[in-house]
C-alpha cells in the first residue's frame, strides 16, 4: 500500500467517529477513518438499533393480536424468530451502507483495521480527552471491564494526566502541562460523573442514550440553573 499523508485521522467508526470524519472533510480536511469491525459501532450493530428493531417487531405482533378491540382483525397472527432476526440484520445493514455512502461522498478514506497513535512518533501537538464516567449502554463499565486506560496509553508512550473532570483548576493545569510537553502526545483522563447536577440522572445507567420528557427537562434545567447561580455566588 502506498504511503498516504492525512491532515486528520479518526480512530473508530461509531456514531462519534464517522460523524467527526465527515465533518472534518466538509471543512476541507484530508481525512482517514480507521474501523476494525463494522461502521456504526455498538449502537448500530449490537445495541440501540437492533434492540429497537426487535422491540418494534414485537409491538407489531402485539398490535395484530390485540387489534380486534379496535376493529382490526388479523386472524391467526404468528411470528417467526428467524425472519425477525433477518429483518433486524437487514435494518443494520441498510444503515451501514448509508454510512459508507456518506463517507464516500465526503471523500473520507476508510481503512478496515486497527489504528493506534504511538507516542514515540512525537506529535506533542496532539491531545486526547478521555471521559471516564464509568457508565455504558446497559451497566457500569467496571462491572464488565477492568482495563487500566492510563497504563495502556503510558505503554504506548503518551503523556498521561488523570484529573477530576469537574474541577476547572485541574482542567487548566492539565492544559498547561499539555502545552509544556515537547516530545509526546497527551491523554487527559477526566474522571466525571454522568448526569452530574441533575438529581434523577446522576450516575444512572438508565439515562445512557435516553432523552428527558418535557417535565423532566424542566426539572433538570431548574436544578442546573440553581447550581450555576450558586457557583456564580461563590466566585463573587
Amino acid at each position: 500500500m502506498a504511503e498516504m499523508t492525512y491532515q486528520v485521522a479518526v480512530i473508530g467508526g461509531g456514531p462519534a467517529g464517522y460523524v467527526a470524519a465527515i465533518r472534518a472533510a466538509q471543512l476541507g480536511g484530508n481525512v482517514v477513518l480507521f474501523e476494525k469491525d463494522e461502521l456504526g459501532g455498538t449502537c448500530l450493530n449490537r445495541g440501540c438499533i437492533p434492540t429497537k428493531t426487535l422491540l418494534h417487531a414485537s409491538q407489531v405482533y402485539r398490535d395484530a393480536v390485540d387489534g380486534a378491540s379496535m376493529g382490526v382483525h388479523a386472524a391467526n397472527a404468528t411470528f417467526d424468530m428467524g425472519e425477525i432476526f433477518a429483518y433486524k440484520r437487514g435494518v443494520s445493514e441498510k444503515l451501514r451502507n448509508g454510512i459508507h455512502g456518506l463517507l464516500k461522498s465526503a471523500k473520507v478514506d476508510l481503512i478496515e483495521g486497527v489504528g493506534r497513535i504511538a507516542g514515540h512518533l512525537g506529535m506533542n501537538n496532539l491531545i486526547m480527552y478521555y471521559d471516564s464516567n464509568n457508565v455504558q449502554l446497559s451497566t457500569k463499565v467496571d462491572e464488565v471491564d477492568t482495563e487500566n486506560v492510563a497504563m495502556k496509553y503510558e505503554a504506548w508512550g503518551w503523556n498521561v494526566i488523570t484529573i477530576d473532570g469537574h474541577d476547572y483548576d485541574q482542567i487548566e493545569a492539565a492544559m498547561q502541562a499539555f502545552h509544556a510537553e515537547t516530545a509526546k502526545p497527551t491523554c487527559i483522563i477526566m474522571d466525571t460523573t454522568k448526569g452530574k447536577g441533575v438529581s434523577f440522572m446522576t450516575n444512572s445507567v438508565d439515562w445512557h442514550g435516553k432523552g428527558p420528557n418535557d417535565d423532566e427537562y424542566k426539572v433538570a434545567m431548574e436544578e442546573l440553573n440553581a447550581a450555576y447561580a450558586a457557583l456564580e455566588q461563590e466566585e463573587k
